[in-house]
């Protein structure tokens, strides 16, 4: 039977840098604004987007169908409790998101009796357009979800403790 040496000293340095590297995330993702930039060609719904995550109007973000309006670098401020919230929360949802994004896909395949070889599509089914509405709310919603119930349970799943 052959022994598994550790180099312990090794161990523990990485081990602090997975620590740091941790805590700059955690530092990063705990700002208190939101840094978002939206990219994509005219009249995609971009500003409708941040309209509707802001809450502002077209006074303060223009958004026609008419003509092409923003395209320009913009910051806009507003605190906003469920941004502020999302925020704390980014890397739960970075985490989780493409595992809404596939029930998502799953729900529309249900509802239009699609191919279920769509759920292999990666990562959103972009031929329908109003599934962007459902992936946002979703990919956002059920993270936020998911981290409740974890957070509820004390941990358990991450740090096995029971109640």
């Amino acid at each position: 039977m052959s022994r598994l040496k550790i180099d312990l000293h090794s161990f523990q340095l990485k081990q602090a840098k997975l620590r740091e590297a941790f805590r700059n995330i955690e530092e990063r993702f705990s700002r208190k604004t939101i840094n978002i930039a939206v990219i994509g060609g005219a009249r995609q719904g971009k500003s409708k987007l941040l309209q509707t995550i802001s809450g502002l109007s077209n006074e303060v973000i223009p958004a026609f169908d008419t003509s092409d309006c923003t395209g320009a670098t913009s910051m806009i401020k507003k605190e906003n409790k469920i941004l502020v919230f999302i925020g704390r929360h980014t890397l739960n949802i970075l985490a989780l998101h493409l595992l809404a994004f596939k029930i998502v896909t799953l729900i529309y395949i249900l509802a239009s009796n699609g191919n279920p070889l769509l759920l292999a599509v990666f990562p959103v089914i972009k031929k329908v357009p109003f599934l962007w509405t459902a992936y946002t709310f979703c990919g956002v919603t059920v993270p936020l979800f998911l981290w409740n119930i974890i957070y509820k349970q004390k941990g358990g799943l991450i740090y096995g403790i029971h109640k």
